[in-house]
């Protein structure tokens, strides 16, 4: 007795392989590309975070109506570099975040005005950086390789923050 295949329908077991080999590098080179991105994703994100840290301050200044400082701690350590927000008379930071700690990697690598080095910057109950040769930059690295190598935070007398 002859069996026909002319009436069969489905897929044969070569077909499935090959689309599943098909499927394989794709994925494969979906994932080399994503990770050969994510240190400078979060490079970008350390940057995002220093102009969200530094709105922040600016207006908890404004609604208190008193002076809060941003300090920069451990610039140029890329396992403790951190941010702190300091509004009570005791100088007890209201927010502390460790930069590679969040965002793995990276980290300040300087803060800089037109005089040089800032490990504090302090806004008053206006809104606006007291002291200090405006702008302030702030410069982030990361230890792995990233392209660009840096981002720039820009910080105004205004006391607005930008990546540059």
């Amino acid at each position: 007795m002859k069996i026909s295949r002319m009436g069969a329908k489905g897929f044969t077991l070569i077909e499935m392989l090959v689309v599943i080999a098909i499927l394989g590098i794709t994925f494969g080179m979906a994932m080399f590309a994503i990770g050969n991105r994510l240190p400078n994703w979060r490079l970008q994100e350390a940057a995002n975070e220093v102009v969200q840290r530094m709105q922040f301050a600016r207006s908890e200044a404004v609604k208190m109506h008193r002076s809060i400082t941003l300090q920069l701690n451990n610039v140029n350590n890329s396992t403790t570099s951190e941010i702190a927000i300091c509004c009570k008379d005791d100088g007890t930071p209201m927010q502390t975040v460790v930069l590679p700690d969040k965002h793995t990697g990276a980290y300040i690598s300087s803060a800089v005005d037109g005089a040089g080095a800032v490990t504090q910057i302090s806004i008053d109950g206006k809104g606006v950086i007291s002291g200090g040769t405006m702008p302030i930059l702030v410069t982030l690295t990361s230890t792995a390789n990233t392209t660009p190598a840096t981002y720039v935070v820009e910080i105004s007398r205004s006391g607005v923050a930008r990546v540059q």
